[in-house]
């Protein structure tokens, strides 16, 4: 199977009702992936399927994109924040946004997705994103630039 969709793993959102993660604050990665022969579940039961380079996990630094400009593990994603949103019809959602836009610079690399992770909670994955297909650059800078809608996206 490929690659073919954006969600976030249900187990995090369960350990964010328990207070283990806190999506505002704790520090958070990205990190890029290569491979389009992996199949993200938003399903698993355990952190351990969520994991940045777990050893249970599909998010390993084997499928994980390699060359010039990229480093295994990714970059910080700053700011961060929560935002709250209601409309007239009914309509309520909670959106992890962040108005900073990861970049790897003079990269010569390709990506189908990343992966967001927690670092305060043992790399603890917190949703895939899909790219749409795999984006490619040669030489310049490879930037994610984060849905209006946010980075993940829940309603209420």
């Amino acid at each position: 199977m490929a690659w073919t969709t954006s969600a976030c793993f249900a187990y995090t959102v369960g350990q964010t009702l328990a207070k283990a993660v806190s999506w505002s604050t704790d520090s958070m990665k990205v990190a890029l992936y290569a491979s389009n022969t992996m199949t993200p579940d938003k399903t698993v039961t355990t952190q351990v399927l969520t994991e940045y380079n777990g050893t249970a996990s599909q998010w390993v630094t084997a499928n994980e994109v390699s060359g010039t400009g990229y480093t295994a593990g990714g970059t910080a994603i700053t700011p961060l924040a929560l935002t709250q949103n209601y409309n007239s019809q009914g309509n309520n959602t909670i959106a992890w946004v962040s108005s900073g836009s990861p970049q790897w610079t003079s990269a010569t690399i390709s990506a189908y997705g990343c992966l967001c992770y927690d670092t305060t909670v043992s790399s603890e994955g917190l949703c895939f994103n899909y790219f749409g297909g795999q984006q490619t650059v040669t030489g310049g800078t490879f930037t994610i630039a984060w849905n209006a809608n946010g980075i993940a996206l829940f309603s209420c």
